[in-house]
């Protein structure tokens, strides 16, 4: 195995590598047994071909193309072996050439350079936020809102309504969609039939019987792109008129609510310590990523492109699996959004770039902090863990302790960042929002 190297000033490092016969062979023996067991060869049982008959037939390029699978990475892992390089992530490899000598580059980074600022003179001005009779009031809206019942009508549609209607969107002269005994929210400013702004103003006053023509401009997001910006002839048919009713605030409907509240009073109460906590847990948020954007600021890297690279493909990833866990085709929203994969991975690039330097930050207090874990702390969590969990869990003891143990640093790397953080707010600006 011959290896070239072309070391960067990015913290990058490109090997080509030219392997020989000799590396090839394991692999390629590996690559017929799979081959001799799939395909069929007249007078050979499955399995049984030998590996002269596979060549000739199928040509030597062919047995190396099936032995890169194996090939690839233990050539590479070798060459970097080999080479002394401390590497972060697995490298970027393309195949350069099969003939005359299979050529294989590999991308790969190696430990980013982190000169971490100073932070003892940082100041941070995030307040919390206020929890006064007003914020406890909202929610208990909210709590009676999810509560609510619906109660027939007679008389006109009023905002909040709920409705049963008939509907119909025409344009030009063709019907978009229609629907029977539909229900319908009237709120405006937030649910728009298909997405058509306007459509619940024209509702109100219809009473109960009434039909109702109107002309509405479908908008320039609308789904259908042949009728963006087209005008739309809409026919509504009210068959039925609910408003909605709260549940009265009174000592029965706090009871209810369990979780050994008894009283309006008490409830007020628990609403006021649960928002307290709240604040406290965002106020720690807040102040814990305003040190660490600060630090990261006064900071420098230097971070090899491929590690931004493969980043930005986990931050599409897991964005596309949000999309598809909503039951969307990614391929139909990247069409609907106007944009393309590449398109997506370029605008990431500015977010994955400070995930890294986030994680070399922190990973570099830790350090400068002496933050360790004591073993006792494991060994509780461990023991935490087995009652709450199924013991008979596939994962193994030694990969618990070390999920454990990671968790635990991990946990006491963000205490430490907090009280950092703390120790830096300024006192003159740490008054409650108004």
């Amino acid at each position: 195995m011959k290896i070239s190297t072309e070391k960067t000033d990015n913290q990058q490092v490109n090997l080509t590598i030219e392997v020989n016969d000799e590396d090839m062979e394991s692999h390629i023996e590996i690559a017929c047994n799979k081959m001799s067991k799939k395909m069929n060869f007249p007078g050979f049982r499955k399995g049984k071909v030998p590996r002269s008959v596979l060549e000739n037939s199928l040509g030597k390029q062919r047995l190396i193309q099936e032995s890169l699978d194996t090939l690839i990475p233990d050539v590479v892992f070798k060459a970097v072996d080999k080479e002394k390089l401390e590497i972060v992530s697995t490298p970027v490899v393309s195949v350069e050439s099969l003939d005359p000598k299979l050529e294989i580059l590999a991308k790969v980074a190696l430990i980013p350079i982190v000169n971490l600022s100073s932070y003892e003179k940082f100041k941070i001005t995030q307040s919390k936020n206020k929890v006064g009779v007003k914020e406890i009031n909202n929610v208990i809206n909210q709590v009676r809102e999810s509560q609510l019942t619906w109660i027939p009508v007679e008389r006109t549609v009023k905002r909040g309504d709920s409705l049963i209607i008939d509907f119909e969107i025409n344009s030009d002269d063709k019907i978009v969609t229609s629907q029977n005994k539909m229900e319908y929210i009237v709120d405006y400013g937030k649910d728009h039939i298909e997405s058509i702004p306007g459509f619940s103003e024209k509702l109100i006053k219809m009473n109960i019987g009434d039909e109702k023509k109107f002309n509405l401009e479908f908008p320039d997001n609308f789904p259908d792109e042949k009728l963006r910006n087209k005008s739309g002839e809409f026919k509504v048919l009210v068959h039925e008129i609910k408003e909605k009713q709260l549940p009265e605030l009174n000592d029965a409907f706090a009871k209810s609510l369990g979780e050994g509240i008894e009283d309006v009073k008490a409830l007020k109460q628990k609403i006021k310590e649960n928002l307290k906590l709240n604040s406290e847990n965002e106020w720690n948020n807040r102040i814990i990523e305003d040190f660490i954007d600060q630090v990261i600021v006064a900071s420098k890297f230097v971070v090899a492109p491929i590690l931004i690279d493969q980043e930005s493909e986990s931050i599409v990833k897991r964005q596309k699996e949000y999309i598809e866990s909503r039951k969307l085709d990614f391929d139909e929203y990247l069409k609907n959004s106007e944009k393309t994969y590449e398109g997506l991975l370029e605008e990431s690039r500015e977010a994955a770039e400070k995930n890294i330097h986030r994680s070399l930050v922190i990973n570099e207090i830790s350090l400068k902090e002496n933050i360790e874990v004591e073993e006792k702390e494991v060994l509780e969590e461990i023991k935490s863990w087995e009652q709450s969990n199924n013991k008979n869990s596939k994962i193994s003891k030694d990969q618990i302790e070390q999920n454990i143990r990671q968790s635990i640093k991990d946990r006491l790397i963000m205490d430490k960042i907090l009280k950092l953080a703390k120790d830096r707010v300024v006192k003159s600006n740490d008054k409650q929002k108004k």
